[in-house]
């Protein structure tokens, strides 16, 4: 089933894991989660797995 939200192990430790945990606190729906979860992995994707902090200032959003 796609409308079931995975369970987030706690303590939270992997980016995503603290993301969707946010996420649920703040009682998103889970259509929002995913669609929030998408958005990021297609940002790290484009800068090809780099750490925020090896970006240039050019990369981040403003």
């Amino acid at each position: 089933m796609d409308d079931i939200p995975k369970p987030v192990p706690y303590p939270p430790t992997r980016l995503m894991e603290k993301l969707r945990t946010i996420i649920r606190a703040k009682q998103l729906s889970y259509s929002t989660e995913k669609t929030y979860c998408g958005r990021v992995k297609n940002y790290i994707r484009y800068h090809k797995m780099q750490h925020s902090s090896q970006l240039v200032a050019q990369d981040k959003y403003p």
